[in-house]
């Protein structure tokens, strides 16, 4: 028997979704050619997250702007520089 693992990563808002839908699609096909396996789903939106985890995922939003950031400020820096 076979385990098949979905993670859904949507926020469930009123309006139609394509990717839940096709999922949704999938699973039932899935389901009709391998009635035997087991079907797990996380929700990540269901699901409680950890605040520790939430911090991580703050720190990875300003860690991937922070390259932006810098290389903002370095060419503001030279332009001042220029004018001095």
């Amino acid at each position: 028997m076979t385990t098949l693992l979905i993670v859904l990563a949507h926020p469930h808002t009123d309006d139609f979704s394509w990717s839940l839908s096709t999922t949704e699609k999938f699973k039932e096909a899935y389901r009709q050619t391998n009635p035997s396996d087991k079907i797990i789903i996380r929700d990540l939106f269901a699901e409680k997250v950890p605040a520790l985890v939430t911090k991580l995922l703050q720190l990875g939003s300003v860690i991937n702007i922070l390259p932006i950031y810098l290389m903002r400020l370095t060419k503001i820096y030279s332009i001042v520089m220029k004018n001095i």
